[in-house]
């Protein structure tokens, strides 16, 4: 299977899984169905890649703190909702050693992305602001 196929997979798995309400854990795919030993490598990889596919933080409210999942191979897109009260700040903080944080700011209402490579590393973000943010990884 090539890398492309892939990530089309993970994401209709994760998409699947969403609206179904069901939980794909560490085992991922591998409970899906039974496979040779090789491919145990492939199914860990595959299992991580459905994880980041697409991902959202559940309302988050002042100082409440989400973490995503991000790709290990490509780029992980993150972007930040506000409601429609107020404006809002988001810190993203990726768990790399020596890793800075980045603050995403967004108008009342609007969304604003950033996209980056954190190599697999979970990245936090959290609400450093009074209004209500939503946050969604993909």
């Amino acid at each position: 299977m090539t890398r492309a196929s892939l990530r089309r997979l993970a994401v209709a798995l994760s998409a699947i899984s969403v609206v179904s309400g069901l939980s794909l854990g560490p085992a991922g795919l591998a409970q899906a169905s039974p496979q040779s030993a090789t491919a145990a490598a492939t199914q860990h990889v595959l299992s991580a890649l459905v994880r980041a596919a697409a991902t959202q933080s559940p309302p988050l409210y002042y100082h409440d703190a989400y973490n995503f999942p991000t790709w290990v191979f490509g780029r992980t897109r993150l972007c930040v909702t506000a409601d429609y009260s107020a404006p809002g700040t988001a810190r993203v903080q990726s768990s790399a050693p020596l890793a800075a944080p980045e603050y995403v700011s967004v108008a009342a209402g609007q969304t604003r992305c950033i996209e980056r490579w954190w190599g697999g590393f979970p990245v936090n973000a959290m609400n450093i602001t009074y209004s209500r943010l939503t946050v969604t990884a993909r």
